[in-house]
């Protein structure tokens, strides 16, 4: 059975330079299974967090925590206008299967072989995407005419929006989850502020505008 080592460093080592270790120890496939191990918030508390000046960092995972979801939660506070725009058709029972099967497949995906593309591809250049997928939606669904024509192509953009979100929800969380637990809090407060920003913006809409 594999064995594994875990070594942990004092902190008086450390400032002295010695780079002695305070312990070592084996651990075999069983005791990661049992979790017979450290925990790995123990072993990242002895580990000195990267300066962080101004709190940018933090910033931007807050940011993008929004990113994340801000799109979806816009797309679910409009599921009337999409029902009046697409008669006979069931937007609110369907789309949610169109973005969220492909999101998990893509997700899945990106664990296996997410480290073929560069973290600009799987964060940037899919947010840009992904903007442009959801500002396409309420043209399509009003424009096209037809509830057919406007429902199956508003399916289609959230199948490749689904794709798009589970590269960028896979590789946000996956940075986060390499630096310390704070920043994978400021990811789900972001994702937090996007849904109470968004039913707010609605409910100001419907006071002012009505149905």
């Amino acid at each position: 059975m594999s064995d594994y080592n875990t070594t942990t460093t004092s902190p008086n080592n450390k400032r002295s330079g010695s780079g002695e270790s305070r312990g070592s120890k084996k651990f075999t496939a069983s005791d990661l299974l049992l979790n017979n191990t450290p925990s790995a918030t123990s072993l990242m508390s002895e580990i000195e967090a990267p300066e962080d000046k101004g709190g940018k960092v933090n910033i931007i995972f807050f940011l993008w925590g929004i990113g994340t979801l801000l799109p979806w939660n816009a797309v679910l506070s409009c599921f009337d206008f999409f029902s009046a725009e697409m008669d006979g058709f069931k937007p609110a029972f369907i789309y949610p299967f169109a973005v969220n099967g492909f999101l998990a497949v893509t997700q899945i995906y990106m664990i296996v072989q997410g480290y073929k593309y560069t973290d600009r591809f799987k964060v940037q250049y899919a947010f840009y995407v992904g903007s442009v997928l959801i500002f396409s939606l309420p043209l399509l669904a009003h424009f096209l005419g037809s509830p057919a024509a406007s429902f199956w192509s508003c399916f289609g953009v959230l199948l490749l929006f689904g794709i798009v979100n589970g590269c960028v929800q896979g590789q946000v969380f996956g940075l986060a989850s390499v630096l310390p637990g704070k920043y994978i809090g400021s990811v789900m407060f972001g994702q937090g502020v996007s849904g109470i920003a968004m039913n707010s913006l609605r409910l100001v809409f419907v006071i002012f505008l009505g149905d």
